[in-house]
């Protein structure tokens, strides 16, 4: 009977260590390591603006009367901004529109109706110095237009989105190192990157751009005293996720 346990207890012994082995050789090789997300976050002040600017003209006449008002007060204001020094490329003339609205009919009871012509001057002003004198300019009493959006931005994105990028990485670094030390362990190579050039440019909600959030017109124009619009300046952030690997140090 003792010798028949002690077989047992062999085998036993055996299943347990075949199982052991197998385990070590099944299971890959774990190396320590620490995963971090570097974050950027720099603010910029805007060097160029983009200006909707909405004219619109009205007439009794007929469409071409309402279109050729139009055309002329609209050549006038771009007159004007070429002469303040805009080159061709910084306006930007959009579609012409026009429409008929049905008046309430006159005294002898004939149907009246108003002609309307509108149309979209995009001015890309590449010098915030000139934005209070555009705006002057297409807010003129005899051009009957009104600044339907103003948005502001960066002429080289790129530049600081580097800048934000390589802030975003040094703070990986900078993290990954403290967190090392608190288990006195340290850094040693990057084992991951995952990063995608995704750097926002944030004012509203990470738009590329920020808008003015007003309405201006002609009497805009004449109550204002100073800067029509401030620019705020615009925020730029970039993340990275690193994952470094760990040459471990004793915890005592």
């Amino acid at each position: 009977m003792k010798k028949l346990l002690s077989v047992v207890m062999i085998s036993c012994g055996l299943c347990c260590a075949a199982d052991a082995v197998a385990e070590q050789t099944c299971s890959p090789v774990q190396t320590p390591s620490v995963q971090v997300r570097g974050h950027s976050r720099i603010q910029v002040d805007p060097d160029m603006a983009r200006i909707h600017v909405q004219f619109s003209v009205t007439d009794s006449t007929d469409a071409g009367m309402a279109r050729k008002k139009l055309e002329n007060i609209f050549g006038v204001a771009v007159g004007k901004l070429k002469a303040l020094g805009l080159a061709d490329d910084e306006l930007i003339a959009e579609s012409l529109y026009t429409s008929r609205n049905e008046l309430d009919d006159d005294k002898a009871g004939k149907k009246r109706f108003e002609y309307e012509a509108s149309r979209t001057l995009v001015v890309n002003l590449k010098n915030l110095a000139l934005m209070d004198r555009v705006i002057e300019i297409v807010l003129d009493n005899r051009s009957n237009a009104q600044i339907r959006y103003v948005a502001f931005d960066l002429s080289d994105k790129t530049k600081y989105a580097d800048q934000a990028k390589n802030l975003a990485v040094q703070d990986s670094i900078r993290q990954a190192k403290a967190v090392s030390a608190g288990y006195n362990a340290k850094i040693s190579r990057v084992l991951r990157i995952d990063y995608n050039q995704s750097y926002d440019l944030v004012e509203m909600n990470g738009t590329a751009m920020r808008s003015a959030g007003v309405m201006a017109n002609k009497s805009a124009a004449a109550d204002g005293a100073g800067a029509y619009f401030k620019p705020q300046k615009i925020t730029i952030r970039d993340d990275v996720d690193v994952t470094f690997e760990l040459e471990a140090g004793r915890i005592e």
